[in-house]
C-alpha cells in the first residue's frame, strides 16, 4: 500500500489505568506526572470489555467526554476533534475483539486466543478440565480468565515463573496469530489518521 513512512516519534506512555486510574484526568495520574506534551497529536484508550461490554464501552466514551475530547462513531473509529474539542485524533477499543461491536472478554481471552507452540491446544484443554472440577468443588471463579490462562502458563517448564509480559517477550504467545489482525488494523488506523494518508506498513 502506497503512503508515506512514519517518521520516529517520541515514545509515548503506556499507562495501565483501572478502577480509581480511570476516573482520573488520564494526563495527570498519579506516579506518571502530567503528561499533557504526548496529548498533542493522538489518544488510543485500550480496556477490557469485562462481563459487561456496553457498560465498558460507556465508561471510555464519558471520560473522552468529560474532558473535552472527541468521541468516536463506536469502537476503533479514530475520530479528528471539531470545535472546542482538543485538538487530539482519538480511538479506543475494547479487549478481547477490536471490532466496532464489542463483546465480552479480557486481554487474557486474547492472549489464549495466541498460545504459541504445537502442544498448546493440549495444554489448555488440560486446563480446562482442571478448572472444571475446580469450579464443581468450589463454586465460581471471580477471575476466571486470569485462572484460565495463568494456569495454561504455570503447566509449562518456559513460563512458569514468568510474568505475562515476561512469557510474552520468552515466546508464550504467537504475534503474527490471526486473532492479533483486528488490533493491528485499529492500530494502523489510529496512524493513518494521524498523518491523513496511509501509513507504510513495516
Amino acid at each position: 500500500m502506497q503512503g508515506t513512512r512514519i517518521p520516529p516519534l517520541q515514545t509515548p506512555p503506556i499507562l495501565p489505568l483501572s478502577g480509581e486510574g480511570l476516573k482520573r484526568s488520564p494526563w495527570r495520574v498519579r506516579g506518571y506526572g502530567l503528561i499533557g506534551q504526548f496529548l498533542k497529536q493522538l489518544l488510543t484508550l485500550m480496556r477490557d470489555a469485562e462481563a459487561d461490554a456496553a457498560s465498558s464501552e460507556q465508561s471510555v466514551r464519558s471520560l473522552l467526554r468529560k474532558h473535552r475530547f472527541a468521541v468516536p462513531e463506536s469502537a476503533c473509529c479514530p475520530c479528528r476533534p471539531c470545535g472546542e474539542e482538543r485538538n487530539v485524533i482519538t480511538g479506543y477499543a475494547l479487549f478481547p475483539r477490536f471490532d466496532k461491536e464489542a463483546e465480552e472478554g479480557t486481554l487474557e481471552d486474547l492472549c489464549l486466543g495466541t498460545l504459541a507452540g504445537e502442544e498448546a491446544e493440549i495444554r489448555l484443554c488440560i486446563v480446562d478440565a482442571a478448572i472444571s472440577q475446580v469450579r464443581k468443588k468450589f463454586g465460581k471463579l471471580k477471575w476466571p480468565h486470569k485462572s484460565r490462562l495463568h494456569t495454561y502458563l504455570s503447566l509449562t517448564d518456559e513460563f512458569v515463573t514468568l510474568k505475562l509480559g515476561e512469557s510474552a517477550k520468552a515466546g508464550a504467545f504467537d504475534f503474527q496469530a490471526p486473532a492479533l489482525e483486528p488490533l493491528k488494523t485499529f492500530l494502523w488506523s489510529m496512524a493513518d489518521g494521524l498523518h491523513g494518508q496511509d501509513a507504510v506498513r513495516s
